[in-house]
């Protein structure tokens, strides 16, 4: 923010270096006007003019009978070029990380085998896992790959990026289809992302290709809303 002399704009300056270093957290709940007020010896019209200005700046929010929040930035997911979750993250300047739910071979069911190009009942290698950003989580991620072009993936402890492992194996991702929309996730989902049940969610299901065309990977995620917009570049 645009430093001034004014005493207003000095307290706002002040939340926003703490904002802006991370000190106070997106979502956290901003001191009260008296609580400020005590702690810069003004009066409520000064802090509240201070509170105003970062309101219009998009530093806090404003929730009727609750109080003055820090606004939550959400994070673009671009949708004109391929990026794994961890490298997206680290692209917009956040910390990726990751919590596995479960990895294991099964038979795959018809939904599956259809996006996979496989017969029904073919095994796949089957990867749930809670993904982070700053350490909040942000989506869950369910992964089928086929079992046959990656057997050693069996093996994989589920933690890091998924392309960079599977680059490991010899196997680049080369393009992928990707439908989006919104809805309701079951509440055992609701509880991994810290969400209440019945809040609306960005649903994704995802099919990679190698560059022979081959299916790869048949990903369904749920992404927060409140923390997640998607962006795309267009031309004509």
């Amino acid at each position: 923010m645009t430093r001034s002399g004014t005493r207003y704009s000095q307290i706002a300056d002040y939340y926003s270096r703490l904002i802006d270093g991370k000190i106070l957290k997106d979502g956290a709940k901003m001191p009260t006007e008296s609580q400020v007020c005590e702690l810069f010896q003004v009066s409520r019209i000064t802090v509240r003019q201070a509170m105003s200005e970062l309101a219009q700046a998009g530093y806090i929010e404003r929730v009727q009978g609750k109080g003055s929040f820090v606004k939550v930035q959400k994070t673009n997911m671009q949708l004109n070029h391929l990026q794994g979750f961890s490298e997206e993250m680290k692209a917009k300047g956040k910390s990726p990380s990751t919590q596995p739910i479960s990895l294991e071979v099964t038979p795959c069911d018809r939904d599956v085998a259809t996006r996979l190009e496989l017969e029904e009942d073919a095994r796949v290698t089957s990867i749930c896992r809670l993904r982070l950003a700053d350490g909040e989580p942000v989506a869950v991620e369910h992964v089928f790959i086929p079992f046959y072009l990656c057997p050693q993936l069996a093996q994989w402890d589920g933690r890091g990026s998924l392309y960079h492992q599977l680059a490991e194996y010899g196997l680049k991702v080369c393009r992928a289809t990707q439908d989006i929309s919104a809805g309701f996730t079951p509440r055992g989902v609701c509880d991994l992302l810290n969400i209440p049940p019945r809040t609306p969610t960005l649903q994704i299901e995802r099919v990679t290709y190698l560059e022979n065309n081959t299916p790869l990977e048949f990903v369904r995620s749920v992404y927060r809303s409140d923390r997640y917009t998607f962006h795309v570049e267009m031309s004509r």
